[in-house]
């Protein structure tokens, strides 16, 4: 295994309450009623593809200016703090002392993904592919194929951690072995029985001995187990 590919949102940082705030708020300025149960529904989907669905309730904004507006609320809050994941920022140090690459693969766009690349741990997440600059949202796979030529690496490389199911369904059909880290426990029962897919409750039980292994094509299934760091 030479590299790692990360999802964002939900993956490394707690970012999907703070999304549906924002898309909210913007929604509300328009005088359109967005929930946070809207919000949830389009969690793993381009970001355009959100900003388009408020719009088609009556929000008087191009998709461009509803995702500009939306973001520029986030990035004022992770400039205030990062909401990093239990595990998140140990598994990069971890990764980068290993010498094994990392980067970002996100429906995120890149001013944001640019924050959280910032705060990382030095020499972590050297690649950001991002939303704005793909033609096909995930479950394509163009996110991670991109992700894998940007680290010169091939798929045989690489392992992908997501937590998705449009993510993990990406990874798969980029033809590499991913890691999911489920947010509940139905959307993990969906991943049950999936090949190929490998499953964490979360990225404290996870270091670069597990991702090697499942780098091998092995099935992981360590769901509701103790973490691995103190």
């Amino acid at each position: 295994m030479k590299g790692v590919i990360f999802d964002l949102d939900g993956t490394l940082i707690d970012s999907e309450p703070l999304w549906a705030r924002a898309e909210t708020a913007v929604a509300a300025s328009g005088g359109v009623l967005w929930t946070e149960e809207d919000a949830f529904s389009c969690f793993g989907r381009p970001l355009s593809v959100t900003a388009q669905t408020i719009i088609d309730r009556g929000l008087d904004l191009t998709v461009a200016e509803a995702i500009d507006r939306m973001t520029g609320e986030l990035i004022g809050i992770y400039r205030a703090g990062i909401p990093w994941l239990p595990g998140a920022v140990e598994l990069l140090s971890e990764l980068h002392d290993a010498g094994i690459a990392t980067a970002l693969g996100t429906q995120s766009v890149r001013p944001l993904a640019s924050v959280i690349q910032d705060a990382a741990p030095a020499g972590s997440l050297t690649e950001l592919v991002t939303g704005d600059e793909l033609n096909n949202g995930k479950p394509d796979p163009e996110v991670f194929l991109t992700a894998i030529d940007r680290l010169g690496l091939i798929p045989d490389d690489v392992v992908v951690v997501e937590d998705s199911p449009t993510g993990v369904a990406a990874g798969v059909a980029a033809g590499v072995p991913v890691l999911a880290v489920p947010p509940s426990e139905e959307i993990y029962h969906s991943y049950a029985k999936k090949e190929r897919v490998s499953i964490a409750s979360d990225l404290t039980q996870v270091n670069a001995e597990l991702l090697r292994t499942v780098h091998t094509g092995e099935k992981i299934d360590i769901w509701g187990t103790s973490s691995m760091r103190p």
